[in-house]
């Protein structure tokens, strides 16, 4: 379907080219005639000449409209299959631009150019050929003269794709570097470090539009020469038409006709070269994304559950520093609840991170096992594991959909129990909108995750200071509805040590 649309789109542009030449043919025929005192076919080419440029305006329209969709669709299946892919990556940060920078640039100096090389390139050849019918000593001036604007797109194409290559780079860091200040503007309030991060951005910044001016500036000097070059070869050829009209070698309406045919030559080899050094600048860039259409969907297959977690001197250290954990040694049953205790900083929530996949790099042994005994490989473990964190992410759709994705609610007594079990009927109020994230507080955000946790059953659950943000009475109705599900196994990380909370575990475990 791609190489269809691709095709359509090339074709119509050749028919597009093929009208303006038509056009200077007729207006040789109209000139000739008119001087000739020929009043028949003059009237004549004027009807042609009004339906040539008629079919011109419909070519060019239908021709733009062509392009616009083949060039979208293959920027529309870049980025779904960029966000698959990052999906697939499971890193916490992703970099924006290849959603915006790259996409624009792969857009406008690739696919675009695509399509217009062959307009151009059609346009060229039918002006030439057209040109060799009418006068051969003139079209072999007019060709040699013509290809002097190619050279300059040659000479600068290494210099614009270093200049493309170094304004992509510093729009990464920029756009990282935007996203990093916007998502810790709390804390830089908090610790009034706005005068820290203003310089760091206005550096950044500053890079950036520096790398924009030399690459537009590289781009324009191009195209300058380029067109510099072009109206020089069209003095050229003009002087030496003018100077065979003089001799009496060919007629007023060739000329005419060449000063037409001139602008379809020395404007297409101009263009040639300006879309060349332009598509060459990203193709690189293009290489390493997929524009094939997205055909992923989710593939339910049955599901290796988790039976036994054996955790054998564990330890872990960030980037090789002092470590959080050694020599930890646990076990965890199917059927079982635990509750991780422990003070601040000792180490629970990064227990609780290695033990869900969230983090690598561990040392020891760490083997989750099926009912066979079996150790389950990677995949198969993240398929068996929700983790639901201190600041659980609730996106910025419905309550619903933040719990069924889009699904139709397929157990709705369920849902129903666990609405109210953890009071948020309010939260599923209509009539809050269908955007929340910025509607819920702290502890209606955790028992929305909570509740997304619960709602979709899995072998193993871990539940990262669940209560943090409730009052004791909201915490135990969650611990309790979160005891009463289908958990193969849970665990709970807190730090509430009241007797009534932690007598609802199967086994306490202290850190």
């Amino acid at each position: 379907m791609k190489k269809i649309k691709g095709f359509l789109a090339g074709l119509v542009l050749i028919l597009f080219a093929g009208t303006n030449v038509v056009f200077s043919i007729f207006l040789k025929k109209l000139i000739d005639s008119a001087m000739a005192k020929d009043y028949y076919i003059f009237k004549s080419f004027i009807v042609y000449t009004i339906l040539i440029l008629l079919l011109d305006l419909l070519l060019g329209i239908l021709s733009r409209y062509l392009i616009l969709k083949y060039t979208g669709e293959r920027v529309y299946n870049i980025k779904n299959n960029q966000i698959l892919k990052s999906l697939g990556e499971n890193k916490s940060e992703y970099q924006i631009s290849k959603f915006s920078t790259d996409t624009d640039l792969i857009y406008t100096n690739y696919y675009m150019n695509q399509l217009l090389f062959v307009y151009f390139f059609a346009q060229l050849i039918f002006s030439l050929g057209t040109m060799f019918y009418m006068n051969i000593k003139l079209s072999i001036v007019a060709l040699i003269v013509s290809f002097l604007p190619l050279l300059v797109p040659m000479l600068l194409a290494g210099k614009l794709e270093k200049a493309n290559a170094n304004y992509t780079e510093n729009s990464k860091n920029y756009l990282a570097l935007v996203s990093d200040i916007l998502g810790g503007s709390k804390e830089i309030n908090r610790y009034k470090a706005q005068g820290y991060f203003l310089d760091i951005h206005e550096k950044e910044n500053q890079n950036l539009e520096d790398s924009r001016r030399k690459l537009k500036m590289t781009i324009f000097s191009s195209n300058r020469l380029s067109n510099f070059f072009g109206s020089l070869s069209f003095v050229a050829i003009i002087a030496f038409c003018g100077y065979l009209v003089i001799k009496g070698e060919t007629t007023v309406g060739t000329l005419i006709a060449f000063i037409q045919l001139l602008n379809t030559v020395v404007g297409p080899i101009g263009n040639i070269g300006n879309s060349m050094g332009e598509y060459k600048s990203v193709k690189t860039l293009k290489e390493s994304y997929d524009d094939s259409a997205l055909t992923f969907r989710p593939v339910e297959k049955p599901r290796k559950n988790i039976d036994q977690i054996q955790v054998k001197d564990l330890s872990f250290a960030y980037n090789e520093g002092k470590e959080i954990f050694s020599d930890l040694n646990l076990n965890f049953q199917r059927g079982k609840s635990y509750l991780i205790l422990g003070e601040s900083g000792k180490g629970k929530s990064t227990i609780a991170k290695v033990l869900g996949g969230e983090l690598d790099g561990a040392k020891g042994s760490l083997l989750y096992l099926d009912k066979d005994g079996k150790a389950l490989d990677q995949s198969e473990v993240l398929e068996n594991i929700q983790y639901v964190d201190q600041d659980p992410y609730i996106f910025n759709i419905s309550a619903k959909d933040n719990i069924a994705f889009g699904d139709k609610i397929k157990d709705p007594e369920k849902f129903n129990l666990l609405k109210q079990s953890l009071e948020l009927d309010q939260v599923f109020d209509e009539t809050r909108g269908a955007s929340i994230k910025n509607k819920l507080s702290g502890g209606e955000k955790e028992r929305l995750a909570i509740f997304r946790a619960l709602y979709n059953p899995i072998s193993l659950l871990i539940l990262d200071e669940p209560t943090a943000s409730l009052n004791y009475r909201l915490a135990d109705k969650a611990i309790d509805t979160i005891q009463k599900m289908d958990n193969d196994i849970l665990i709970v990380i807190s730090h509430d040590e009241r007797e009534d909370f932690v007598s609802k575990f199967d086994q306490v475990i202290r850190i």
